[in-house]
């Protein structure tokens, strides 16, 4: 949209879907966990480290390609020590 202002925050009042204890030990990895309004964001919760992140990433991509065949790619360059180590 030409002209539209980019919008800086998430709203937190819309989650994304609906999720019990089950559905949010999916959406979770150590500190990381799948935005609950976004399902394309992953927040630090405290102490997520880059490892839980990578990690909650591949467990979203491997079940989105289980269930539906689509690999997904991520829109993230991964740098540092992760990156070395093929993560």
């Amino acid at each position: 949209m030409k002209g539209a202002q980019p919008r800086t925050e998430l709203p937190l009042d819309r989650p994304a879907r609906g999720g019990g204890d089950d559905e949010d030990r999916r959406r979770r990895e150590g500190g990381a966990e799948v935005h609950p309004a976004h399902a394309n964001v992953i927040v630090n919760r405290g102490g997520a480290t880059a490892a839980d992140v990578l990690a909650l990433m591949r467990r979203i991509a491997d079940r989105i390609r289980e269930e539906t065949g689509v690999s997904l790619e991520p829109e993230v360059v991964v740098v540092g020590e992760e990156a070395a180590a093929g993560a």
